[in-house]
C-alpha cells in the first residue's frame, strides 16, 4: 500500500516535465516546462511503467488467493482485469483533461 501511495510522486514530477512555467523579462518571455530534459522524462516514464506493472502484478497474485469459490477465481480474474483497465483508461482521460487547456 505505501508503495502504490508512493507512486503519487510521479504525479508531481509528470506536471513539472509537462505543464508551462512562463518566465518573463522586461522584453523576453520564456515559456517552456521547469524540467526540460528528454532523459529525465524518459527515466521518470520507465520507472513509472516498471513500478506499475510490478505493483498490479504483484496485487493480482496476491488477492487471487482471496476468493473463497474457485467458480468465482475466474469472475475475480476479470473484474481485477477490468479495473485495472479502468485506471489506465481514467488516468489518460485525466492526462488528456490537463493537455487540452494548456495548448494552445
Amino acid at each position: 500500500m505505501i508503495l502504490a501511495i508512493s507512486r503519487l510522486i510521479f504525479f508531481a514530477i509528470f506536471m513539472l516535465e509537462a505543464l508551462p512555467k512562463y518566465i518573463c523579462d522586461d522584453q523576453y518571455c520564456e515559456k517552456g516546462p521547469i524540467i526540460k530534459s528528454d532523459i529525465i522524462t524518459i527515466l521518470t516514464m520507465i520507472i513509472f511503467a516498471l513500478s506499475n506493472g510490478w505493483l498490479s502484478s504483484v496485487t493480482m497474485m496476491k488477492y487471487s488467493s482471496c476468493v473463497i469459490k474457485k467458480n468465482d477465481s475466474q469472475l475475480a480474474a476479470n473484474i481485477q482485469t477490468f479495473m485495472l483497465n479502468s485506471g489506465l483508461f481514467v488516468g489518460s482521460l485525466c492526462s488528456l483533461a490537463i493537455a487540452i487547456p494548456f495548448s494552445k
